[in-house]
């Protein structure tokens, strides 16, 4: 095999791998998708369960899960969109970045509101 059949061999075999990886990706993203959703509303049901039993340790725990799992949205939301236009456009950017924060201070506000309530009732 001379030079030049080598190296399109070489280009045809990294093209496919190539091909392999970004679907490896989708679905590696779309399991991931998946798995954080479900911990998410798996972290929700026990957040409620230690705010009933006004378990504020155990709430912590489950807030930081959630806000772990928020990131983790973010970054699968922004890998979606990278893959999607091969780049983040600046108001995606922001746009992803305003709801992260707003999400996680409406979490942390309900939370400090219904443990307040709780702490007053007691």
């Amino acid at each position: 095999m001379d030079d030049f059949e080598k190296q399109w061999a070489v280009a045809l075999k990294k093209s496919q791998q190539k091909g392999r990886s970004q679907n490896e990706t989708e679905l590696s993203l779309a399991t991931q998708k998946k798995q954080v959703e479900e911990e998410m509303n798996y972290f929700k049901q026990k957040l409620s369960e230690a705010i009933e039993n006004k378990d504020k340790k155990q709430a912590a725990e489950c807030l930081k899960k959630l806000y772990k799992n928020r990131a983790k949205q973010v970054q699968i939301e922004t890998e979606e969109t990278i893959e999607k236009f091969g780049f983040l456009p600046p108001e995606t950017a922001q746009q992803i970045t305003y709801n992260y924060f707003f999400d996680c201070y409406n979490l942390t506000a309900t939370i400090n509101l219904t443990l307040k309530t709780f702490n007053e009732s007691a």
